[in-house]
């Protein structure tokens, strides 16, 4: 029908927005019901035609094996190939890595089987098949000597087919490469397939050797963004400008492309810097010269978070995502830090006052003058971040952990606001309908030619 010249771009439109209602409708039928999610797994094949064309088909696929035991602990080799091939094929999407993170886990219990298929499927198959190919699913390049670091690149997409020319005329295809979101879904898979005692023992020491280790410590030292509105931005860019010499103009294309990989590392750095907490400072490191390497890069961090600290001072516990990004994933890191390194023995000749422990000092006590703005704003890992992180710099008595306390966000205060304007479809999900009536409706649209009419037939049965 796609493909069909004789039909109207605008009518193939209207058909793919009713095709991409029902699939939300059978999403919804799906969700949360163990039942309702085997019934349409009988048809999970056809679900997986025309991945190149968004319409809810991936969701969907990611809905029916959500939480659902049975089907994650028997996942299929051949699905798990066919988001890869779509990475081949299409582009490096993050929609085409949803269903990885889907199967790693299941009611808070951690599969180690699929966690062990996200490094085969992801890095070992194609390494195996060759070092371009690799490179080309993981949207990477080689560093000699150190890794693969990401590539911010864009390839150029090639149509192979008439159909796939198409295809690429309609808004919601996934043609062509997303470079930055890719790399934040990626590190987030390799994150969670080696959460769990088992998994961190299984995958840890295998994700360690896919990517450099030092292009990771680059990007948490590179200039960013982040929580900057555009009001600031353009101070910035003006200050810049004053102290700045005049820039040939045959310097205009690397300018421009500075400015884009500022845009790119503010997007990618509070991901990388979870990753790094969470894959390299799990166990204290006992390497001297790896440590030589990295000990500069990560001060320059603390330096660098430090200034970020006090340029919102007065405004940082108004900002969500300032607290989401410093209580959640800056103080994970100090806390990591000085628990690995400062008090390792690596730096336990060293004489004097040391630079890092009076930036973190400096830092402890700007968030202690504001534990009263940061009032009913943590929630409860924020909290214990803070608590853990201040105990490396104060004595933490009662009155200092009722303080800290207070700044835990308590829910239970606000659970009898309600607002019924504010619940959205998608927290409904379907319960009472029959399988037989289901399976006829499902059948009649996997079959019809007017899915129009089907939709009409089915709501007769209600």
């Amino acid at each position: 029908m796609i493909v069909n010249e004789i039909i109207s771009k605008d009518s193939k439109i209207k058909f793919l927005k009713i095709y991409e209602l029902i699939l939300k409708w059978l999403r919804l039928f799906v969700k949360k019901n163990a039942k309702h999610q085997l019934i349409l797994f009988e048809e999970i094949e056809f679900f997986f035609n025309n991945l190149d064309i968004d319409l809810g088909q991936i969701d969907l696929i990611c809905e029916i094996y959500k939480n659902n035991f049975e089907l994650i602990k028997n996942v299929k080799d051949r699905h798990l190939k066919k988001f890869v091939t779509c990475i081949k094929n299409f582009g490096c999407q993050r929609k085409f890595l949803s269903f990885f993170e889907v199967i790693q886990v299941c009611r808070n219990e951690y599969i180690l089987d699929n966690q062990a298929k996200i490094i085969d499927y992801l890095y070992l198959f194609p390494l195996q098949e060759s070092q371009e190919t690799l490179c080309h699913v993981l949207c990477c390049v080689r560093r000699e000597n150190e890794g693969l670091v990401f590539s911010f690149e864009r390839s150029p997409i090639m149509f192979t087919n008439e159909e796939r020319m198409i295809k690429s005329q309609f808004p919601n295809n996934l043609y062509g490469d997303e470079p930055v979101d890719f790399h934040i879904k990626l590190l987030n898979l390799f994150i969670i397939s080696q959460n769990g005692t088992e998994g961190f023992n299984l995958n840890n020491p295998r994700i360690k050797k896919i990517f450099s280790f030092k292009f990771l410590l680059e990007i948490l030292v590179r200039t960013d963004e982040l929580f900057l509105n555009k009001r600031q931005m353009n101070a910035k860019q003006k200050l810049k400008k004053a102290f700045s010499s005049v820039v040939e103009s045959h310097e205009g294309h690397s300018k421009k492309k500075n400015e884009q990989f500022i845009k790119e590392v503010t997007k990618l750095k509070p991901k990388v810097l979870e990753f790094y907490s969470k894959i390299y400072f799990r166990t204290p490191e006992k390497n001297y010269e790896k440590f030589n390497t990295i000990i500069e890069f990560l001060q320059n961090f603390i330096r660098n978070e430090k200034e970020r600290l006090m340029d919102f001072e007065q405004t940082f516990f108004t900002i969500p995502e300032f607290i989401d990004y410093y209580f959640g994933k800056v103080l994970p890191f100090f806390n990591k830090y000085i628990k690995f390194i400062m008090k390792d023995e690596l730096l336990s000749n060293e004489e004097g006052d040391r630079e890092d422990n009076e930036l973190l000092y400096f830092i402890a006590e700007i968030l202690e003058k504001n534990l009263g703005n940061l009032k009913n704003t943590l929630n409860a890992d924020q909290e214990e971040n803070l608590k853990v992180f201040f105990s490396n710099y104060f004595e933490i008595t009662e009155e200092v952990n009722n303080k800290i306390h207070q700044c835990f966000l308590q829910k239970e205060d606000a659970k009898f606001e309600f607002n019924e304007s504010k619940i959205q479809p998608e927290d409904f999900q379907f319960e009472s309908e029959s399988f037989i009536s289901w399976k006829q409706f499902l059948d009649l649209v996997l079959h019809a030619d007017s899915l129009e009419n089907v939709i009409e037939l089915k709501k007769s049965w209600f």
